[in-house]
């Protein structure tokens, strides 16, 4: 114990990168910490915002009681997946292992500390997801005293068996990485998995299409006043979403229980909670006891190859740059995995649009109040999944302590710039040509619609290059141990997914605007991002080298 409080004491201070903005004498970074906290505050308003509308549209169709349960099961679902992608440079870190194993000091005092804080972190998940969600239940519903202890109850507990499976699937994915032989081929492979096992969860538990909600059936009889139909409307939206969370709850046994919140049982919640601490003290002493010497044995090996010289080529400027990052991108497997993500999405993104009717799919809006056109969103569906995370949000700093080499080079900084920015357009670019090509076999579309689903994402592909960079040049990282510091925990990264947003919010407008304004509209959404990426573009060409340090 006493090893154990100034080790978790250590962590908390570095979480969240506290200690060093409450430190830091450097008026520049001060400013750029100070922007990424309001902007962090920002997207965790934004967060709250959403899911309490969620969970009040829930409430509004008759199945606010289902609150509990859809929102409980969601935050553990984030935390187990968050912790999945960090439990192993959290908990097996190499870069203090030999320091720490040579102090006289016991693996399970620090071992516990960094689950302690995996914990934490997953904590600030459940408070954002549930506090707001299961408010808007409680005046909805009105339970009783009992619930709110249940809530509180709840969300400090939730964490905790996540956090603990997280624990160990680290220890499996680091295992199967340390014995590959491609590495780096290994990693991305394993995190694509968990990826889209993750967004493939939800249609294993409610069936495919148990999502589908046809509103066509409703009767369309002229003698019911337009109350009575949105009645209707209400009616066979509120059944049919009752349906499918009645099929997830029981293809959920495990978790089933969590619904217990609802019924206000008071001695289930600690029930559960009791034997998810339980896992987690197990986990904690069987990893724990052991933690330096899993940390070795996990611990990569690398056999280097015999060094051959070849001939010496000449080639430009900007070739010897772009394969200076194509190298330097290649040789991290967390890189290329957090990256690649998108330009896969937005290959299966193609393929599923081919499994969708369009005359269908409006036949089922057609009883909703408001005119939608849903094919005239495709594009920015498209445009949206090429958003999720570029490859120049993390370039800039990914370079680390080696940025003095081309700091040092005889070329201008806005060279620099130009070659990260053609890389990763790049990347795309088959991605881009491999969907476009399904489009045409999979999307019927008229001629008019066909150029947008060629013009759209290719518009979005060239902003979120740009928009990328722009955030990781105004928000550098040089001063990391683990590259998924940079890759997945940097400023730059998370505030480059706001540019989901500028995809869909013009994909909605689309959508409820009149159908002889969809060209103008696609038009105005597709002005307005290339004035932007330009905009972008030019600040970044600003930007000087001796700017950043």
């Amino acid at each position: 114990m006493s090893a154990f409080l100034p080790f978790i004491k250590l962590e908390l201070r570095n979480l969240f990168g506290i200690n060093v903005y409450r430190h830091t004498k450097n008026p520049a970074d001060k400013k750029r910490r100070t922007l990424l906290l309001g902007t962090i505050v920002l997207l965790i308003v934004m967060a709250v915002g959403y899911l309490t509308a969620g969970a009040y549209m829930c409430a509004k169709i008759g199945i606010g009681r289902f609150i509990p349960f859809f929102y409980t099961i969601a935050a553990a679902a984030i935390i187990l997946f968050l912790g999945i992608l960090k439990a192993r440079t959290c908990l097996y870190r190499e870069r203090d292992r030999e320091l720490l194993s040579s102090l006289p000091i016991r693996s399970l005092s620090v071992a516990s500390a960094r689950l302690v804080r995996m914990y934490i972190e997953g904590l600030a998940v459940a408070v954002v997801v549930l506090v707001p969600t299961l408010t808007v239940y409680a005046v909805w519903m009105k339970p009783g005293a009992s619930f709110y202890v249940c809530a509180v109850l709840t969300i400090l507990l939730v964490p905790i068996l996540p956090t603990a499976v997280a624990a160990w699937i680290g220890i499996l994915f680091a295992a199967v990485i340390s014995r590959m032989r491609h590495k780096v081929l290994a990693e991305v492979v394993l995190v694509v998995i968990v990826v889209i096992g993750g967004l493939l969860l939800p249609a294993v538990f409610t069936g495919g299409n148990a999502f589908s909600v046809n509103l066509s059936t409703l009767s369309e009889s002229s003698g019911k006043t337009k109350a009575e139909r949105d009645a209707e409307v209400m009616a066979k939206l509120s059944a049919e979403a009752g349906r499918v969370m009645d099929k997830m709850e029981s293809s959920m046994p495990v978790v089933k229980t969590g619904v217990k919140i609802a019924s206000k049982n008071v001695h289930a919640t600690l029930g559960i909670g009791l034997a998810s601490l339980v896992v987690l003290l197990l986990t904690a002493m069987v990893i724990g006891r052991n933690l330096f010497a899993i940390s070795g044995r996990l611990a990569p090996s690398s056999v280097h190859r015999e060094y051959r010289p070849s001939d010496i080529r000449q080639r430009s400027v900007m070739a010897s740059l772009v394969s200076m990052e194509a190298k330097r991108y290649t040789s991290i497997g967390i890189y290329i995995a957090n990256t690649i993500v998108g330009p896969v999405l937005m290959v299966g993104m193609a393929i599923c649009l081919g499994f969708i009717s369009s005359a269908k799919l409006a036949e089922k809006t057609k009883q909703i109040p408001i005119k939608v056109y849903p094919e005239a969103a495709f594009p920015f569906l498209i445009a949206m999944v090429v958003c999720v995370m570029s490859i120049t949000a993390s370039s800039v700093s990914i370079e680390g302590k080696n940025r003095w080499i081309p700091w040092s080079l005889p070329v201008a900084s806005e060279t620099i710039w130009d070659a990260k920015l053609l890389f990763n357009l790049l990347v795309l670019a088959p991605f881009y040509v491999i969907t476009e090509i399904i489009l045409l076999f999979t999307v019927r579309a008229d001629a008019a619609a066909r150029l947008w689903l060629l013009l759209i994402p290719l518009v979005y592909c060239t902003f979120s290059v740009v928009f990328g960079l722009w955030c990781n040049l105004k928000f550098p990282k040089f001063s990391w141990e683990n590259a998924t510091e940079v890759v997945k925990q940097s400023a730059a990264a998370g505030v480059s997914m706001l540019g989901l947003f500028a995809a869909a919010i013009p994909g909605l407008l689309v959508c409820v605007a009149p159908k002889r304004f969809t060209n103008l509209s696609c038009a105005l959404a597709a002005a307005v991002i290339v004035a932007v990426t330009a905009m972008l573009y030019r600040k970044i060409r600003r930007t000087k080298l001796t700017d950043l340090n």
